[in-house]
C-alpha cells in the first residue's frame, strides 16, 4: 500500500498532507521528514515497513508539500496538528520517528502528547541551534544557513531560492556539491540516488518547494530559537540513532539530548554519516517492532498455492524471525542471566574459561593489525581475554553502557577510571563519603602522582559542590551508596554540575548494583564496581569493572582531555576519539594504554566466577534488601541501639534520595551504633553466631565489621573518618540471604550479652 497524496482538513480549516505506506492494518508509525524535505522522503520504506507489519504515516509540516502554512508557530504547535491527525485516523499510541530536522518535532510531540505516544525515534536528529557551539562539527553549508537564520533572518529566503533552483533544475550538480561535504559512505549513497532514482528525486524536490521558499525560511529561523520544552520531563522511551561522522547534524548534540532524556537508548554507529536510514532501515524498523512487542513478520515468504471455490489464493507463512534484539529491550532479570554471551551451534552453553595467556595467528601481518588496533581480537591476556570480555559485556548491558573493561580489583577500577583522564596537575572533585581504601588511594597515592582532590562532606549543598570546581578539574567521583556510611548521592545533581563544567561524572555503584540503581540513567558518564562484592556475592573472586556510558562528548572539551582527543605517541599515534568514536574511546584507551602498562586485568577464572554470581544477582539483591530493611526496622526499635542508618528506613535522613535512586531496595548493608560505645560494639560483635567478623561485605553470608578499627583505620589520625561519616561506635552489618527471622534472632541474642 502506497498512497502519496493524502490530506485532511484540520479544525481551523488548514490542510494537512501526509503519505501512507506499508501494512494498511499494521502498527502505526508517524514519520517526520528532515529539513529540507517532505512526506515523500519515506515512500521508499513501503516494502520494508509492510514486511514488518508496520503502517507509516509521513506528515508534511506546515508550509511544505500538501500542508498549508500557519504563522506564527513553534515546535510544539505541530503537536496539536498531530493530535488531531491521530484522532481523525484513529491511531492508538503510535511510535513517532523523525529524521534530521524532524528530530526536534519528535521531541516536541512527546512533550505535548506524552500519554498518547508509545515511544520516539530520532534518526540523526538536529539538536538545539540556539547555543554558540551548536554548529561545531557541522559542514560549512549548514553552519552558514543557521548562522544567517539566527543573525540575519532576512537573508535565508534568498539562500533557499538558490537551493530551490539547484535542487529542481540542476539535480546532479546539487547532489555533487552536497556530496563534497559528506563522509565517503554518504557520498556513495547520494550518487546512487541520482543515478537510479532521478525522477523520484525530482518529484521530491518539487514537493519541498511546492509553496515556495518563505515557509522553509521561517522554519530555518525556528530551529535557532530555544526549545520551549525540557527533555528531562519526557517519560516515553526515546531511541537515538546517529552516525559518528555526521556533519549535517553533529553527534555531539545528539549525545547531549540523550544524556538529558531519562528514558533514552542510544545507537551510535561507527563510520556512518547522516544518511544512516538508507543503510540501517531494517535495524531501525526492527527496533520499532520491538516497541510494539512484536517480532519481524515476513509477509513475502511464498509457500505455495491452493485452490478454493475456483479462486487461486496465495498461501503465505507468517513466522517470527530471529531478529537481533538489543539487551536494552530485556528486563534486568534476563540481562543477569543471558547478556554478554550467545553460544553458537555446538558451542558451550556456559561461558567457557579461556585459561591462556597467548593466542595463535597464521601470519605476522594479522598480529600486527591487532597491535595497531586496526582489527579486534586477542593476542595477550594482560590486555584482553575472551572470557573476561564476555563478562564485561554483560556488566555493560546491566548498567546500560556501551562498553566495559574488567580489572583485577575494585581499587584498580577506581584508579584507572580517574587516571584514564587525569594527569599530573589535574584536579578531581570527590565525595568524602567513599570507601576508606578509595579515599586513601586518592588522598595519598594519586596526590603523590600530582593529581589533586577536593573532598566534599556528605551534607554538601549545590553551592558548595559548585564552588569546589577549579579550572583544572577533570572529573567528579562519587559513590551511589557509600561504604559504610550509607550516604545516597544525588546523582542527577552531581551530573548536572559536572556537565556544566565540561567534565564527566564517575559513580562507584558497588553497593546498589545495577539491579537497584543504574547511574547512567541519572546522568552518570562512567560507572565503576568492585565485582568482589554483590556481583560475585560469594567471597570467591576479587575483581573490578569500569563501564562507559558512551554519552560524554570528549571532543567538545578536547583541551581538557588530550589523552583521548590527541594522538597517543605511545600507541602508534592513534587518536582514540577519532578511531573509535565517543562510544569506544574511553574503554579502548583504558585497555590499550593503562591495562598495557599497569597489567591490572581480571583473570579468566575470576571472571567466570563473577558471571556465576551475576546470573543470580537479581534474586540475591531482592533478599539482601529485604533482610536489610527488616533488620534496620528491628534495630530502630531496640533499646540497646543508639542509632541506625539505612536509607530505605522511613525517617532516615537519606530516605527521600533512596526512594528516588534506589526504588528496588537499599542493599543489605545496615550501619548502626550500640549504646555504650566502642566497648559495647565489640562485645556485641563477639557474641554473634550467624554473622561473622570479616573485612568482606556484600556476601551471601552475613558479615559484620567495625570500620573505624578496620577498613577506615587509616583515616583516624587525619580526622577524615568523621568527614566520611565514620564514627567510633559505627558497626557495618552486611545482611546475607539467610532467613530474615534467623538473622534477627542472632542479633537479639548478641545484644542480650551487651
Amino acid at each position: 500500500m502506497l498512497r502519496e497524496n493524502c490530506y485532511l482538513y484540520l479544525k481551523d480549516g488548514r490542510r494537512l498532507g501526509y503519505l501512507e505506506c506499508g501494512d494498511p492494518k499494521g502498527k502505526p508509525v508517524l514519520c517526520f521528514h528532515g529539513y529540507p524535505g517532505s512526506r515523500l522522503d519515506f515512500r521508499w520504506l513501503e516494502q520494508a515497513a509492510g514486511n514488518r507489519g508496520l503502517k507509516l504515516i509521513a506528515v508534511d509540516r506546515p508550509g511544505i508539500g500538501l500542508s498549508d502554512p500557519v504563522e506564527p508557530r513553534s515546535l510544539t504547535d505541530f503537536g496539536g496538528d498531530i493530535e488531531e491527525l491521530m484522532e481523525r485516523l484513529r491511531l492508538k499510541r503510535p511510535v513517532v520517528m523523525g529524521v534530521s530536522g524532524g528530530g526536534p518535532y519528535v521531541l516536541a510531540c512527546l512533550s505535548r502528547l506524552e500519554k498518547k505516544i508509545r515511544a520516539g525515534v530520532v534518526v540523526c536528529g538536529l539538536g538545539p541551534m540556539d547555543t554558540e557551539d551548536s554548529a561545531k562539527g557541522m559542514n560549512a553549508s549548514n553552519a552558514s544557513l543557521f548562522y544567517c537564520a539566527r543573525n540575519y533572518p532576512g537573508t535565508v529566503r534568498f539562500i533557499l531560492r538558490i537551493t530551490k533552483y539547484m535542487m529542481t533544475k540542476k539535480v546532479d550538480t546539487y547532489y555533487r556539491l552536497m556530496g563534497k561535504v559528506l563522509p565517503d559512505s554518504d557520498q556513495k549513497r547520494m550518487g546512487k540516488i541520482t543515478r537510479e532514482n532521478r525522477q523520484k528525486v525530482l518529484s521530491a524536490n518539487r514537493e519541498i518547494f511546492r509553496q515556495g521558499s518563505r515557509y522553509l525560511a521561517q522554519e530555518a529561523v525556528l530551529y535557532t530559537k530555544p526549545w520551549e520544552f525540557s527533555l528531562k520531563e519526557l517519560r516515553p522511551p526515546i531511541h537515538f540513532w546517529h552516525g559518528y561522522l555526521d556533519k549535517n547534524a553533529p553527534i555531539r548534540s545528539a549525545m547531549r539530548l540523550c544524556r538529558q532524556a531519562p528514558q533514552s537508548v542510544s545507537h551510535w554507529l561507527v563510520g556512518e554519516g547522516h544518511l544512516i536510514l538508507n543503510r540501517h532501515a531494517a535495524e531501525i524498523l526492527d527496533s520499532i517492532c520491538s516497541m510494539f512487542g512484536m517480532g519481524t513478520i515476513d509477509r513475502e515468504k511464498k509457500v505455495g498455492y491452493y485452490k478454493k471455490d475456483k479462486k487461486i489464493l496465495l498461501k503465505k507463512e507468517f513466522t517470527q524471525t530471529n531478529r537481533e534484539v538489543t539487551m536494552s529491550e530485556y528486563k534486568i532479570n534476563t540481562k543477569c542471566v543471558q547478556a554478554g554471551y550467545e553460544p553458537k551451534n555446538g558451542e558451550s552453553r556456559v561461558v567457557p574459561i579461556v585459561q591462556s595467556t597467548t593466542f595463535k595467528y597464521d601470519s605476522a601481518d594479522t598480529l600486527g593489525r591487532l597491535f595497531d588496533l586496526e582489527e579486534s581480537g586477542y593476542f595477550y591476556t594482560r590486555l584482553a581475554n575472551p572470557t573476561v570480555d564476555t563478562v564485561a559485556k554483560k556488566i555493560a548491558a546491566l548498567e546500560g553502557g556501551v562498553g566495559a573493561v574488567l580489572t583485577s580489583s575494585g581499587q584498580a577500577a577506581s584508579m584507572m577510571s580517574v587516571t584514564n583522564i587525569c594527569h599530573s596537575g589535574d584536579h578531581v572533585v570527590c565525595a568524602s563519603a567513599i570507601y576508606g581504601g578509595t579515599f586513601n588511594l586518592f588522598n595519598k597515592t594519586l596526590r603523590e602522582l600530582g593529581i589533586d582532590f577536593t573532598f566534599l562532606p556528605p551534607e554538601a549543598a549545590e553551592e558548595q559542590i559548585n564552588a569546589a570546581f577549579q579550572e583544572n578539574t577533570r572529573c567528579v567521583f562519587i559513590e551511589s551508596l557509600s561504604n559504610p556510611a550509607l550516604v545516597v548521592a544525588d546523582i542527577s545533581l552531581y551530573a548536572k554540575l559536572a556537565h556544566s563544567h565540561g567534565v564527566p561524572l564517575i559513580v562507584d555503584n558497588t553497593f546498589p548494583t545495577p539491579v537497584n540503581c543504574r547511574p547512567i540513567e541519572w546522568g552518570a558518564d562512567i560507572v565503576t564496581h568492585s565485582t568482589t562484592k554483590y556481583m560475585d556475592g560469594h567471597g570467591a573472586s576479587v575483581g573490578g569493572a569500569i563501564v562507559d556510558s558512551g554519552k560524554f562528548d570528549w571532543t567538545a572539551h578536547a583541551d581538557k582531555f588530550p589523552g583521548l582527543c590527541e594522538p597517543d605517541e605511545s600507541y602508534h599515534g592513534v587518536t582514540y576519539t577519532e578511531r573509535f568514536g565517543l562510544g569506544g574511546a574511553f574503554i579502548t584507551k583504558a585497555t590499550a594504554q593503562l591495562m598495557r602498562d599497569f597489567g591490572a586485568i581480571q583473570s579468566p577464572q575470576n571472571a567466570y566466577l563473577v558471571n556465576l554470581g551475576l546470573e543470580s544477582l537479581h534474586l540475591r539483591m531482592a533478599q539482601h534488601s529485604k533482610n536489610g530493611l527488616a533488620l534496620a526496622q528491628h534495630l530502630a526499635a531496640h533499646p540497646k541501639i543508639a542509632w541506625v542508618r539505612y536509607p530505605g528506613l522511613p525517617g532516615d535522613d537519606q530516605y527521600e534520595l533512596a526512594q528516588k535512586y534506589l526504588p528496588n531496595g537499599a542493599s543489605g548493608v545496615v550501619s548502626f551504633g550500640v549504646a555504650g560505645g566502642r566497648a559495647a560494639a565489640e562485645t556485641f560483635m563477639a557474641n554473634l553466631k550467624l554473622a561473622q567478623i570479616a573485612t568482606h561485605v556484600a556476601d551471601a553470608r552475613t558479615c559484620v565489621l567495625h570500620p573505624a578499627n578496620a577498613t577506615h583505620r587509616q583515616m583516624k589520625r587525619r580526622g577524615a573518618g568523621r568527614l566520611a561519616g565514620i564514627t567510633p561506635d559505627l558497626i557495618r552489618l552486611s545482611c546475607g540471604i539467610e532467613a530474615t527471622e534467623d538473622l534477627i534472632a542472632d542479633v537479639d541474642q548478641a545484644l542480650a550479652a551487651v
